[in-house]
């Protein structure tokens, strides 16, 4: 290898690292947000439908504008796209913790999942085009998620807690000012390793690409459903985890912490992701990424068991890990180059459609029903991914 290769790879790297470091720092203050804001809903006195809908408007707006924001990765604008939209999620943040009004929770859940969607947007697309190894930084990227998820709701609890004193609308107030300063820090690795324009490939994908080249190959389409139900699970849990703890007994910081151990157990998946496929099989672990984690949520359900909840989330945590890298990395696999870039926006879109319709209709069923009903739904749709995955296998290898 010359110099000047080994030079460029290393740059390469610390772009990368850059990259994640945004992301992990951008997607924790989303994620203790969540956290925090599910108890602000409580301390207000609405209900689980409230909560189903405020966290169904998180993915609305960016639904509408996706595409658009996809279109703009292709011209180059990734990096920038990524830390602007870190300022509009602190904005949101701030929104958010001076709502106390259904519109205003909405609204600001709305701007929040903007922000998020034009981070997640623009630090994918980058490290795409980075000279590296996909299944590679995939995995680092979304373990990176992992990490967030897992530290959302322990720093969220820790907060609470910490601000008890308040009262659950105004420790949440707090909560919510200290991540948009969060979402603030994230612009510095972007600052520190820049990614020019010039080093951005511009062909990722093709205009002429059409939503039906991808929805209508049903090995695409099972593989699309299972990254839209395996994201949908983490939001559901995060925001009705709480209330089923709150029908147990159990306290926030207890509710942090089975919600932290489901995140870090999915970290330690992905980061042996790659020698997991070779041992398992693709199409066997993406089965069981849904199909196991199915299981659990029924148990979960039915039992008023912390030591049970424990177990359950741990593995279903390490299960759903596999959940989006490999649908990632099989979806880069079925799809042609001109249309790879394309792909990948339609899957954030299917993503953003089912946390607007899955957490409304969790909401309706747990209004009705109760808390638990929610958790009897997921379980549902986690089954029925699996078949469809056996029914419709994607690419192997």
């Amino acid at each position: 290898m010359s110099l000047g290769s080994s030079g460029n790879r290393k740059m390469e790297r610390r772009r990368l690292w850059a990259l994640i470091a945004t992301v992990f720092i951008g997607t924790t203050a989303v994620n203790v947000a969540k956290f925090v804001t599910a108890y602000r809903i409580v301390g207000l006195g609405m209900g689980g439908d409230i909560l189903g809908a405020v966290s169904a408007a998180f993915a609305l707006l960016p639904l509408l504008v996706i595409f658009r924001i996809g279109r703009l990765t292709d011209r180059g604008l990734s990096t920038p796209i990524a830390g602007v939209s870190l300022g509009v999620i602190a904005a949101g943040l701030l929104a958010m913790g001076q709502s106390e009004t259904i519109p205003a929770l909405l609204v600001s859940n709305a701007i929040i999942g903007l922000g998020h969607v034009g981070v997640i947007n623009g630090t994918e697309a980058s490290i795409a085009r980075l000279g590296l190894d996909r299944d590679f930084s995939f995995g680092i990227m979304t373990a990176s998620h992992s990490l967030s998820q897992m530290a959302g709701p322990l720093v969220g609890g820790l907060l609470l807690s910490l601000h008890a004193g308040s009262g659950l609308v105004g420790a949440s107030t707090l909560a919510l000012s200290v991540c948009a300063v969060a979402a603030l820090i994230a612009v510095a690795p972007l600052l520190a390793v820049r990614i020019r324009r010039q080093d951005e490939p511009r062909r990722v994908a093709s205009p002429k690409a059409r939503l039906w080249e991808v929805v209508g190959n049903a090995r695409t389409a099972s593989t699309l459903y299972l990254s839209m139900i395996t994201v949908t699970y983490i939001d559901v849990i995060t925001v009705y985890l709480p209330l089923l703890g709150r029908l147990h007994g159990w306290s926030p910081s207890v509710v942090g912490s089975l919600l932290a151990a489901r995140a870090f157990a999915s970290f330690l998946a992905r980061i042996g992701t790659r020698i997991s496929v070779a041992r398992v099989g693709r199409v066997r672990l993406m089965m069981l990424s849904v199909g196991i984690p199915g299981a659990l949520t029924l148990g979960l359900a039915s039992m008023n068991s912390l030591l049970f909840a424990f177990f359950a989330m741990i593995v279903s945590g390490l299960f759903l890990g596999f959940g989006q890298p490999l649908s990632i990395s099989s979806l880069v696999k079925m799809t042609p180059a001109r249309m790879i870039g394309y792909t990948l926006s339609v899957r954030l879109a299917g993503n953003r459609l089912a946390l607007i319709l899955i957490p409304v209709l969790a909401g309706l069923a747990a209004g009705a029903f109760g808390a638990t009903a929610a958790f009897w739904m997921l379980a549902t749709l986690l089954l029925a991914s699996a078949v469809f995955v056996q029914l419709f296998p994607p690419a192997q290898g």
